[in-house]
């Protein structure tokens, strides 16, 4: 019998020397692959801080303003100079808008990472 040809050989699969050569060029790949996985947890992880940070310390200046402007109120209401139906309705404003900022700041938080 004559030795088979490169055509043959290529017919019957691949040797382990292919499969050798592959995986030698797929390997660089699926590390880079693995890296970038890395890196982009790390990155969402810092932008959720980031955000964190951000949002707690616009909560702290809002609740502190509007809680001066209620203290100022409720000085005004006690000399009557202001009604205190007037202190009323700040309040429940002030506590409404308060509620529906904190609802907005940690609405992004809570978003899955695929929508990012």
């Amino acid at each position: 019998m004559s030795e088979p040809t490169k055509n043959e050989e290529q017919k019957k699969g691949w040797t382990s020397e292919d499969w050798k050569n592959m995986i030698d060029a797929v390997a660089p790949l699926i590390q880079e692959w693995f890296q970038l996985q890395k890196e982009k947890e790390a990155s969402y992880e810092r932008r959720i801080n980031s955000l964190s940070k951000h949002n707690r310390r616009l909560s702290i200046s809002l609740i502190t303003f509007l809680l001066v402007v209620v203290g100022l109120m409720s000085v005004l209401t006690i000399y009557g100079k202001v009604s205190g139906d007037a202190l009323l309705f700040l309040v429940g404003t002030v506590t409404g808008y308060v509620v529906i900022m904190i609802q907005n700041l940690t609405q992004p938080l809570f978003e899955s990472k695929e929508e990012d």
